[in-house]
């Protein structure tokens, strides 16, 4: 259970960002033989009455989101151990409520009177198998086939009321009604040559699908359609081992996004103003990934470096209609998005390094991160201030330290991390004024860099009990990832659409304190 939290330096308290968390998980399990196992799980989790301020800061939209599953699964093998197998059957309900409220909306620049409330209650069912037979029937070598079987049924139903409990016409809900299914059968193969010193991989899934949009509330006209899919996806790698330590490695793979009926079929009032259409004619995103890595891991020094390419093509979007005021239509971009970067990520064990011969004190150094050379949105609009990617940062860093020991038999852990995002560019949903800060609504923003500081600490009074304390954001930054309208006085946000708030930021810096028992 949270209440609303602080903002960092300059700000004040975030109204509207509580939450109650309750979740339970059982599971009961049977072993048949020596070879079999059989074992069924069930769990409920859900947030509560917890606080939806959005790009507008608001003060009065609160979700309900709950999930409940239930899974299955068998496993077994043969007695040499050459082939084993696993079946996996699940069940999941989703829940959304939302309870949300825009008592002023957007409407051709100006404030317009809104909504008091605006229930949207959306249900999502999943059935589905997951089957994988794995097999070592030849020396050095692993292969594996399986199959995925799923159907999914989404339905929504949603009301309005006007402010002061105006009448207002009521509009369908957020998403169309939908009905999916798909099947998907996959192969893998590894072999290994040289005294395992190089390893050769490939596979392959075939998916075939179709999404249906349904009858929905409120949607008036709409003619119930399916949509067939198929894509063929793969992947490919080699590893090699030229020393005891080093390992090269080099993969590609593919891989793809069937349209929702929402995007296929859409027709919906935003929650702030405007109109989206879908489009029966879009085409399913489609990406490649290149990979090429070196690994070297000892019992102190732990390194990796990765050079990346990832390219999407047909990314599914949305667009304004030429000649309409705030409406807009989901289509395929032009262009492909283009990400070249690379990743690195080491750690060193200094109390190994000191004293090797000690296994009752820890102290050790890691960090790991990447860079983005290239973020090209080759589809970006031409009206763009830059065709850099968007929501995606140019950089991202981890890095802490450990210590740590097990002396006098109370063992005691502190760990000291920082994260820092590098830039990120954004054309914002937040109404921000123009032009004090930004010249126009289609201006792209570039985020500065921020880094957080966090510390953990733990320490075992007995076996039984421990008890730990943290600090996160120890500097008390007042900052969000995206949002450009942080919590301060001079935020940026055009207030006259805002609901409530100047700007929204991440919680400033937060005390906990907990306990864990055990019983042996």
């Amino acid at each position: 259970r949270s209440g609303d939290y602080h903002s960092g330096e300059g700000g004040g308290r975030e109204v509207n960002t509580q939450w109650v968390r309750d979740g339970a998980l059982a599971v009961v399990g049977y072993r048949i033989n020596a070879l079999n196992r059989v074992e069924l799980s069930g769990r409920i989790d859900g947030i509560y009455d917890s606080g939806f301020r959005g790009s507008g800061a608001n003060y009065y939209s609160k979700d309900n989101r709950i999930n409940n599953s239930a899974d299955l699964t068998y496993t077994g093998s043969t007695k040499n151990k050459k082939i084993d197998w696993s079946a996996h059957f699940y069940d999941v309900h989703d829940e959304d409520n939302f309870h949300w409220a825009s008592p002023v909306v957007y409407s051709n620049g100006k404030p317009a009177a809104g909504t008091s409330a605006d229930n949207n209650k959306r249900n999502l069912d999943i059935v589905g198998s997951k089957m994988i037979v794995h097999a070592r029937l030849l020396p050095h070598n692993d292969a594996l086939i399986g199959s995925d079987l799923e159907q999914s049924v989404l339905r929504s139903t949603r009301r309005r009321v006007g402010v002061n409990g105006a009448s207002m016409s009521q509009t369908a809900p957020y998403d169309n009604n939908q009905t999916d299914q798909f099947v998907a059968f996959y192969a893998q193969d590894q072999h290994r040559f040289f005294h395992d010193k190089v390893a050769l991989s490939a596979g392959i899934r075939q998916t075939w699908g179709h999404t249906r949009m349904d009858r929905t509330p409120y949607r008036t006209g709409l003619i119930s359609r399916t949509a067939p899919y198929q894509a063929t996806t793969w992947s490919v790698g080699t590893t090699y081992k030229p020393v005891k330590n080093i390992t090269l490695r080099a993969g590609a793979a593919s891989g793809f996004r069937a349209p929702t009926a929402t995007e296929l079929a859409a027709d919906f009032d935003g929650f702030g103003g405007g109109r989206t259409f879908g489009n029966p004619n879009l085409k399913p995103e489609r990406n490649q990934q290149i990979e090429v890595g070196l690994n070297y891991t000892d019992t102190i020094w732990q390194g990796d470096v990765a050079l990346f390419q990832n390219s999407i093509r047909n990314r599914i979007t949305t667009q304004v209609r030429p000649g309409y005021a705030n409406t807009y239509d989901y289509v395929n971009k032009a262009g492909n998005l283009l990400i070249r970067g690379i990743e690195l990520q080491g750690a060193v064990n200094m109390a190994r390094l000191l004293w090797p011969e000690r296994n009752d004190i820890k102290w050790s150094f890691y960090s790991n991160g990447n860079y983005n050379f290239d973020m090209k949105d080759e589809g970006a609009a031409a009206n763009l201030n830059t065709h850099t990617a968007q929501r995606v940062y140019r950089y991202q860093v981890a890095m802490g330290a450990r210590f740590g020991s097990t002396l006098h038999g109370h063992p005691w852990n502190v760990d000291v991390n920082g994260t820092v995002q590098g830039t990120l560019y954004y054309d914002t949903e937040e109404h921000l004024l123009i032009p004090q800060a930004e010249p126009r609504s289609s201006y792209v923003h570039k985020e500065a860099p921020y880094t957080i500081w966090n510390l953990h600490m733990d320490y075992a009074v007995t076996h039984n009990l421990l008890v730990n304390f943290a600090i996160t954001n120890l500097t008390n930054l007042n900052y969000h990832p995206v949002f450009i309208a942080t919590d301060h006085a001079n935020s940026g946000l055009d207030t006259r659409f805002s609901n409530g708030g100047i700007g929204t930021s991440l919680p400033g810096r937060t005390f906990q304190g907990g306990l864990v028992l055990r019983f042996d």
